[in-house]
């Protein structure tokens, strides 16, 4: 088992569990998704989060 990649993979879950919790809204309009793409989705960026040690 590489314990790096493992590692890597629980902290971006992490990360991705925070930015669901932060930024969880998904616009409908008629029903439909109004985010077309990703670039109209909020994300937590890597200098937004701080891993301390």
């Amino acid at each position: 088992m590489n314990l790096s990649g493992a590692e890597n993979q629980i902290q971006g879950a992490i990360v991705d569990g925070i930015n669901h919790a932060m930024f969880p809204k998904v616009t409908l309009v008629n029903g439909a998704v109004a985010e077309t793409n990703f670039h109209l989705y909020k994300f937590l960026k890597v200098k937004g989060c701080t891993i301390r040690n």
